[in-house]
């Protein structure tokens, strides 16, 4: 699913600034309770909660004008965990269906190559 209706650039950032991240995204809203609801917004991650990490990079990459598939890759993208960030939102087995149903199958599977990649070689 391409994300060829979605506004970039400018307007995506007018959609920001105004808070109407629906206009980026239709499944915005389910996908952002999925991570509150796993405790995004209490865990601290670098400059401020975890849960505003995932939406920044979200947002930089909708600015950017990527596909669906890349900016909720993005939005969940350590969201099973991974060797360099222990916030885990998701099992990353038991999880899966349930993932992809919020972001769709090719976000998920980028997601889940993400946070299982081997990052010690």
């Amino acid at each position: 699913m391409a994300s060829a209706d979605a506004p970039s650039g400018v307007d995506a950032v007018n959609a920001i600034v105004s808070e109407d991240y629906e206009a980026l995204d239709p499944q915005f809203r389910a996908m952002h309770r999925a991570l509150s609801e796993r405790g995004a917004g209490l865990c601290w991650h670098k400059h401020g909660t975890f849960l505003e990490h995932l939406r920044g990079v979200w947002q930089i990459l909708a600015v950017w004008g990527q596909p669906f598939e890349v900016t909720r890759c993005g939005f969940y993208h350590s969201s099973y965990s991974n060797s360099q960030v222990a916030l885990k939102l998701f099992d990353a087995d038991a999880d899966r269906p349930k993932v992809a149903e919020l972001v769709g199958h090719e976000a998920e599977s980028l997601i889940y190559l993400y946070c299982t990649i081997p990052r010690q070689q």
